[in-house]
């Protein structure tokens, strides 16, 4: 096979690499009439990694990195087919984490995860 022969799959390559993803496939930005609202209200003095659960045991899904002594508002889909969600906790540059309880949620509904100075004292309810 030739340089230019060579090159020019090179370059097919990188542009078939950088092609924009569908817009559904972001579940972070879900519609309003099928997502929920995730609050995070962040009392820790760490910033925080916050990351879904599926019920199947795949890799968690980061949703939010919240600030030291911030709130965040985002809107993303339950990863289950029963419309729960569970969500686990890093503060980072720290070891400890926390895994919240499943909540049932339905479309529409606001879930509100506070983030204690203390992990232990991390709570997650539903509007």
């Amino acid at each position: 096979m030739s340089y230019r022969a060579s090159f020019t799959i090179l370059i097919m390559l990188l542009f078939a690499g950088c092609a924009s993803r569908q817009a559904g496939d972001d579940l972070v930005f879900a519609p309003a009439s099928q997502s929920i609202l995730l609050q995070i209200e962040n009392q820790n003095w760490l910033d925080v990694g916050v990351y879904q659960i599926e019920d199947n045991g795949t890799l968690p899904y980061r949703v939010a990195t919240v600030s030291a002594l911030a709130s965040s508002r985002v809107r993303v889909r339950p990863r289950s087919a029963r419309g729960t969600i569970r969500l686990l906790v890093r503060p980072i540059g720290s070891r400890q984490a926390h895994l919240t309880n499943q909540v049932l949620v339905s479309p529409g509904e606001t879930v509100r995860l506070t983030v204690g100075n203390h992990l232990a004292l991390t709570s997650l309810y539903v509007n």
